[in-house]
């Protein structure tokens, strides 16, 4: 925009404010519409408003838990009832302005870069979220508006200048990106009947390889239903052998082989296999 339709638009946009420049003194050209300028705009629009901008985040919401890979589109806003009011006054003038219009009249006219209102997330809304990695996420929105403070330039205890004084806000989500867990394949189900002393291959499938390293530590057993001792502390499940954990990519099935205890005979017991995604799958065992 050249600099006379500028001064023309800040013209315009100061009577669409107080009505006519006749509250002002006589024209004096630029001077005139400095002090219209920020009289009108930070006075009767409050651009000296301390109020931060509103953020909604409606994907992800707190708390969401979403499967590793799932497509998650990202949902959020901000709202800034000052910038709000600013925008309608712009599309009222004659011709109609954008912000962009006004910020860069502003900051030509009044020597003040406002910056620009921004509301920031990790992915634009409306873009993919972050599912790609199991574990514990957080999603973050910044967001600011244009506002100004009066400032003291000169020492003397009075306010003679403008300075940009943007308010900011945060908010943040937090969610959880888990293995796609089938459940436990045959021969465990949700209950089980063993003979104590005997090896139980423990198979499970995450939708894929997901590597050797998803076990967050080694699975655990304990009692259930043992009147001698409720509360026993977790302890480790012992592997038949040298087993280890393995992963078949024909079935796409993990299989880690459990051996039992024969002194476990006419009791029960919970397996479970904690996943480094944060999430724990039990299995209930009845010995004979």
């Amino acid at each position: 925009m050249h600099r006379r339709k500028r001064r023309a638009f800040a013209v315009a946009l100061v009577c669409a404010l107080l009505g006519a420049l006749a509250v002002a003194p006589v024209a004096r050209g630029q001077d005139l519409i400095e002090y219209a300028l920020f009289v009108a705009l930070i006075q009767q629009l409050g651009l000296n408003d301390t109020t931060p901008p509103a953020i909604t985040i409606t994907r992800p919401p707190e708390g969401a838990t979403y499967t590793q890979g799932q497509a998650v589109t990202a949902d959020y806003a901000c709202d800034d009832a000052g910038v709000d009011a600013l925008t309608t006054l712009l599309r009222s003038t004659d011709p109609p302005h954008s912000l962009d219009d006004f910020l860069d009249t502003f900051r030509e006219i009044g020597g003040v870069d406002l910056g620009h209102p921004a509301c920031d997330g990790p992915v634009p809304s409306g873009g993919a979220v972050d599912t790609s990695t199991p574990g514990p996420h957080s999603f973050t929105v910044n967001a600011h508006d244009i506002a100004v403070q009066f400032v003291d330039t000169n020492s003397d205890g009075v306010l003679d200048a403008v300075a940009s004084h943007p308010n900011t806000s945060t908010l943040t989500h937090h969610y959880s990106v888990v293995y796609p867990f089938g459940g436990f394949q045959s021969p465990v189900d949700n209950l089980n009947s063993v003979k104590a002393g005997q090896a139980v291959p423990i198979k499970f499938s995450l939708g894929g390889d997901r590597g050797l390293g998803i076990l967050d530590g080694a699975p655990t057993s304990h009692p259930t239903g043992c009147p001698s001792a409720p509360n026993e502390p977790l302890l480790p499940a012992s592997t038949a052998g040298n087993s280890t954990l393995q992963y078949d990519a024909a079935s796409d099935t993990y299989t880690w082989v459990w051996k039992t205890d024969k002194a476990w005979a006419t009791s029960c017991r919970t397996l479970t296999v904690a996943l480094d995604d944060g999430t724990e799958h039990t299995a209930l065992f009845t010995f004979k």
